[in-house]
């Protein structure tokens, strides 16, 4: 997929969790789309091969939202959301066959 695919699947994950929570606001508009974006910086270092593993983001995001539920500050959701965006991001490439 390309890259703005992922920048875009984040804003959505952003939206959905905006509903809930409405104090992420734009911050965490920009940290999921940065997140949906960021596994692709490694396309000219190894690309699939340094970014890419699906587990390493996923894991790290459960953490990270049981802190911004507790914390309820923005940046703890925008934290939240870019480690989301970027597990959704290896995970649909893995599922996607790359």
């Amino acid at each position: 997929m390309m890259a703005t695919t992922h920048a875009l699947v984040g804003i959505a994950i952003a939206a959905a969790a905006s509903v809930a929570v409405p104090e992420i606001g734009v911050l965490g508009v920009l940290a999921a789309a940065a997140g949906g974006f960021f596994p692709d910086l490694d396309l000219y270092a190894g690309h699939r091969e340094t970014l890419h593993y699906p587990v390493y983001f996923a894991w790290l995001a459960l953490p990270a939202v049981l802190l911004a539920v507790v914390l309820a500050a923005p940046v703890a959701w925008a934290l939240a959301l870019f480690l989301l965006a970027a597990g959704t991001h290896s995970i649909m490439d893995a599922a996607g066959g790359g």
